[in-house]
């Protein structure tokens, strides 16, 4: 038995019950429809296709032990990937001679916790299941091996030990990886929350005063990071709708409703979530922009679902010195996850988010446009996270007035542990 990995086998369907339950209102159906057609407890491998995916330590490591055979190494940065390990037609694909009356040994490693699951007789039902970090060392024995899948499966749920293997496994993701779904780097949910709040309240708005009345639009961005040697994209689409006030000059209010992709290693996972915010001046080139937002991530590849819920306030100073005209935004938001499906990763996040844009007029192909110069530094406080600040330089061109509006932008972002770029594209109307 290999030190540090873990067992699992069919134990995939003990420790990911519930979560397939609650994820399939989210792109999870698929996922739990192969795991009970794979006929092994999800106990192992369900709630390890929570974490991120990606290279080295950040897959799914699996070995099959059969003695008599040679022992049989797997690594795979997919869930669904990793569930087509635990078919018994599998396990005889791969172990030449299994026959499933054979003493079996699957240990499953993933970032954060070991499962080892065991049956450790020939022609026995005993079934051993492990799992140090939780103190967990049982024996379940039922009529066939079947019926003890299940009965360590009812264990596991009963005594609400899946929620803490993927708090486990999420606290070590977030802390240890570069390209978490959840939190942890500049293409996660905490992010993209923290960047669509800045955009909405500050980038978005520079520009001339616009007139009262409706403005709607959409923005996409395309991102690409990589850090410990982990790379992952993103698409984001970013619809919004302003309504600015003509009793109270300069007054607006903002909705958007932020849509994300973000693929790791052939991994997909998607976000989703809304934003509302209120902008109020204060004096003539400094307005204060206050905000709620929601968002949820999910993977039917991954395992993997969590919300979120923040507050932000934004500070937004225009001035011209020099020729150029400028631009400074500072954000302060807290962000923390709430119970989805039975389980909260408990993240609790203090953002800090400060822009500084320097603009200046251009001529665009006979049309009047203005050229934005920009810096943008992101700090975290609270929960560990892989990333906790990272900078991003860029150069974008806007054209903003009456009529459409547009801001086509690129920017490279940097930290200790993870480096990449965005492309963007904003229009209104």
């Amino acid at each position: 038995m290999p030190g540090g990995r873990p067992c699992s086998a069919r134990t995939v369907d003990m420790v990911a019950g519930p979560a397939f339950r609650a994820a399939a209102r989210l792109r999870l159906q698929t996922a739990a429809l192969r795991l009970a057609q794979a006929g092994w407890p999800v106990v192992l491998s369900g709630w390890l296709a929570l974490g991120d995916a990606s290279a080295a330590d950040a897959m799914f490591n699996i070995r099959i032990d059969v003695p008599g055979n040679p022992a049989v190494d797997i690594a795979t940065p997919s869930g669904n990937r990793a569930l087509d390990y635990f078919k018994e037609s599998e396990v005889a694909r791969v172990v030449s001679g299994y026959s499933g009356t054979e003493p079996l040994a699957i240990h499953v490693s993933y970032p954060g916790i070991e499962i080892h699951y065991l049956f450790a007789t020939a022609n026995s039902s005993a079934l051993t299941v492990k799992i140090p970090a939780l103190g967990i060392n049982k024996t379940f024995t039922g009529t066939t091996r079947n019926d003890s899948r299940h009965l360590a499966l009812d264990y596991l749920k009963s005594k609400g030990y899946l929620p803490q293997m993927m708090q486990l496994v999420t606290a070590h993701t977030v802390a240890h990886t570069a390209s978490d779904p959840v939190a942890g780097n500049p293409q996660s949910l905490l992010s993209s929350m923290v960047q669509n709040d800045f955009d909405q309240q500050f980038l978005w708005r520079i520009g001339p005063p616009a007139t009262a009345g409706h403005e709607a639009g959409a923005g996409f961005r395309y991102g690409s990071t990589q850090g410990n040697g982990e790379a992952s994209r993103s698409r984001f689409l970013t619809p919004f709708y302003r309504y600015r006030f003509k009793q109270a000059p300069g007054s607006e209010l903002s909705l958007s409703l932020p849509l994300a992709m973000t693929e790791v290693d052939g991994a997909e996972s998607y976000q989703a979530g809304a934003a509302l915010s209120y902008r109020s001046p204060i004096l003539d080139h400094w307005s204060i922009a206050g905000g709620a937002s929601y968002a949820l991530t999910s993977s039917s590849d991954l395992i993997r679902l969590a919300q979120y819920g923040g507050i932000s306030l934004t500070s937004d100073l225009h001035w011209d010195a020099a020729g150029w005209h400028w631009a400074m935004g500072n954000m302060v938001g807290y962000y923390r996850t709430f119970k989805l499906a039975d389980y909260d990763p408990e993240l609790r996040n203090t953002a800090y988010r400060n822009g500084l844009v320097a603009s200046r007029p251009v001529s665009l192909l006979g049309t009047d446009a203005d050229i934005d110069y920009f810096l943008i530094d992101t700090r975290y406080s609270g929960s560990s996270l892989y990333t906790r600040a990272y900078q991003e330089a860029g150069v974008a061109l806007r054209k903003s007035g009456t009529g459409w509006n547009w801001r086509a932008a690129a920017s490279v972002v940097a930290s200790d542990s993870a480096t990449g770029g965005f492309i963007s594209l904003m229009c209104s109307f």
